[in-house]
């Protein structure tokens, strides 16, 4: 190996080492993006109230129409499942329906005031999701909102 061969080999070495040594001082910068989330969401504490809707799930639901014309109404059968470890209640939903086509026509955002226990699975007939219209095939429905049962009861 020639002169100028050692001489880049050892600039290059001594550019590493250099590198390395920075690094090392001053690794706040060079934290990786997951490094930095996951930091982040330690220090967030999770609200109450959004850890309870992630665990108050749909686990299946049909929805009939009743009536004709101009008095259709959509009328459903949920069952819902709260893995939760509070009591919850006022569950609000949002349905949407939709056509033959997927177009969405119509949307009802019924709420049901009844409590739901801790980690319990039920079923609530006859759910009005009001007036309707006739083309409606198809509908999705999903959990927008709720709220905590106080855990306090008074003496």
């Amino acid at each position: 190996m020639s002169i100028y061969g050692w001489i880049i080999w050892l600039a290059a070495f001594a550019g590493i080492l250099l590198a390395g040594h920075y690094i090392h001082q001053h690794p706040e910068q060079f934290a990786t993006a997951s490094q930095t989330t996951a930091s982040q969401t330690a220090a967030t504490p999770i609200d109450p109230t959004t850890d309870a809707i992630r665990a108050f799930k749909i686990k299946q639901f049909s929805i009939t129409k009743t009536g004709r014309g101009k008095n259709t109404v959509a009328v459903g059968t949920f069952t819902f499942e709260n893995r939760g470890g509070r009591a919850v209640k006022d569950v609000q939903l949002r349905c949407d329906h939709a056509g033959e086509n997927g177009t969405i026509i119509a949307s009802s955002s019924p709420t049901i005031s009844e409590p739901f226990e801790a980690h319990s699975v039920r079923t609530i007939r006859n759910l009005n999701l009001g007036v309707v219209r006739l083309q409606i095939a198809q509908s999705d429905c999903e959990v927008t909102g709720l709220s905590l049962v106080s855990s306090t009861k008074s003496p």
